[in-house]
C-alpha cells in the first residue's frame, strides 16, 4: 500500500520484528484448545443425559400417609397408615430414550477424537512452517544492515559515482527484500499464533 512517506519516516510507527523468535515445544498434541474443551464438555452432557434415561427406567414410588374410616352405627373407627403408589406398567424399561441419549453420547465421542486428530496433524504442519520460516528470518540480511548498504549507495550517488539505473534497482531490490521478509514475518507470526491456539495458550502468551 503506498503512503507517499519514505520507509524511513514510517518505520517508527510499523510493528517491531521480533529479536528472538520463541522455541516451540514439539510435544504431541494435548486436549488444551478451546475448541477441545468446549466438545468434552458437550461429551460429559451427553454422558449425564445416559444416567437421567437410565433414572427413568425406574418406576417412582410415592409415599405418603393414609387415613381410613369406618362407620357401623354409632361406632366410627379412624385408621391411619401409610400408602404406597407404583405407576403401571411396574417395569418401565424407556428403551428408545436411553438408546438415544447412549447414540448422542457415543456421537460427541467421536467428535473429540476426529477433532483431536485434526488438530494434532494440524499443529504438526504448523509447527514445520514456524520452525523453517524463522531459520530463513536468522540467516537472512537484517533490515538495519540492508537499509545501511543503501543508505552508502545513496551517498555515492550524490556524488554522482553511480548512474541512476544503477541507483533505482538498488531501491528496486530493497523495496523487495523488504515486501519478502514482511510475508516471512507474517508467515511466522501466523503459524506461531496458530500453535498457541492448538495448546490453549492463546491469552497466555505474547506474540510480539
Amino acid at each position: 500500500m503506498a503512503t507517499g512517506n519514505s520507509l524511513d519516516e514510517i518505520s517508527p510507527y510499523l510493528p517491531k520484528i521480533p529479536r528472538t523468535w520463541p522455541q516451540v515445544e514439539k510435544q504431541k498434541h494435548s486436549d488444551q484448545s478451546a475448541h477441545i474443551k468446549t466438545l468434552n464438555a458437550q461429551s460429559k452432557i451427553a454422558e449425564t443425559e445416559i444416567e437421567i434415561e437410565n433414572s427413568k427406567a425406574w418406576p417412582t414410588l410415592q409415599v405418603g400417609p393414609a387415613v381410613m374410616i369406618e362407620q357401623q352405627g354409632d361406632t366410627r373407627n379412624e385408621m391411619l397408615g401409610v400408602s404406597l403408589n407404583l405407576p403401571l406398567p411396574l417395569f418401565q424399561t424407556n428403551g428408545g430414550g436411553k438408546a438415544y441419549a447412549r447414540s448422542n453420547h457415543l456421537k460427541a465421542k467421536k467428535i473429540v477424537e476426529l477433532t483431536h486428530a485434526f488438530e494434532s496433524h494440524e499443529r504438526f504442519e504448523q509447527l514445520q512452517v514456524y520452525e523453517s520460516t524463522v531459520e530463513s528470518l536468522e540467516s537472512s540480511l537484517s533490515t538495519t544492515r540492508l537499509l545501511q548498504k543503501h543508505s552508502r549507495l545513496t551517498k555515492l550517488y550524490e556524488r554522482g559515482v553511480i548512474s541512476n539505473e544503477v541507483y533505482l534497482d538498488s531501491i528496486e531490490k530493497k523495496l523487495s527484500f523488504i515486501q519478502r521478509k514482511n510475508q516471512r514475518i507474517m508467515t511466522a507470526l501466523k503459524s506461531l499464533w496458530n500453535i498457541y491456539k492448538f495448546n490453549g495458550k492463546v491469552m497466555d502468551k505474547d506474540i510480539l
